[in-house]
């Protein structure tokens, strides 16, 4: 989905579409919007890649790790470990430093070993309306209802409380609702037979 999208809906929201006086700026917007994908994105488990890299005890990644689904040295699962706690840990682990910087340790110097890493990444910040989200279709309700709320929490009179009570609970609806579809997509129904019913 484009961002100039997402940008339009989350106005009709607004009611700021009125171009001549427009109250927030688009580059508002889309600083809201990549942290409300990032928080969809590290809730859902998206923007999945998987990464094959030279193993190293210091790893510069493209971006930041939401979710590791698996790590593999040379085609051998590794664990994963915090940092204060790999240097207590034998063997080898993947381990992150802070920001991007990730690192496998107990390589003991060992070099040109394949490390494999299947993980969910935080998406790269909006810089224009012309940007790709990481997301697709089926979150634009959520993006935009959670761009709102962010707006709303910045005026905090009486009336935009109201509204961000009933705008939150929009929200998690919408949330639920892509649960639901995610949930129904990988556990799909069982159809018996007569034999079997």
């Amino acid at each position: 989905m484009q961002a100039n999208k997402a940008i339009t809906h989350i106005r009709a929201l607004l009611r700021d579409d009125e171009y001549e006086s427009l109250h927030i700026s688009d580059r508002a917007i889309l600083e809201r919007l990549s942290a409300v994908q990032n928080d969809l994105i590290a809730e859902f488990g998206e923007n999945i890649h998987i990464l094959e890299l030279e193993a190293s005890e210091q790893l510069e990644l493209e971006a930041e790790i939401a979710r590791i689904y698996s790590i593999a040295l040379d085609g051998r699962e590794i664990p994963t470990a915090i940092f204060a706690k790999a240097w207590e840990m034998q063997g080898a682990r993947f381990t992150h430093y802070g920001s991007t910087r990730y690192g496998v340790l107990g390589l003991n110097g060992e070099r040109g070993r394949a490390l494999k890493i299947c993980a969910s990444l935080y998406a790269s910040a909006l810089r224009g309306d012309s940007d790709t989200l990481a997301l697709g279709e089926s979150y634009a309700r959520a993006l935009a209802l959670g761009v709102l709320c962010e707006f709303l929490l910045i005026e905090t009179h009486p009336q935009n409380l109201q509204k961000l009570q009933f705008y939150r609970a929009e929200y998690e609806r919408a949330k639920g609702a892509l649960r639901a579809g995610k949930n129904r997509a990988l556990n799909p129904p069982t159809l018996y037979t007569r034999a079997q019913a």
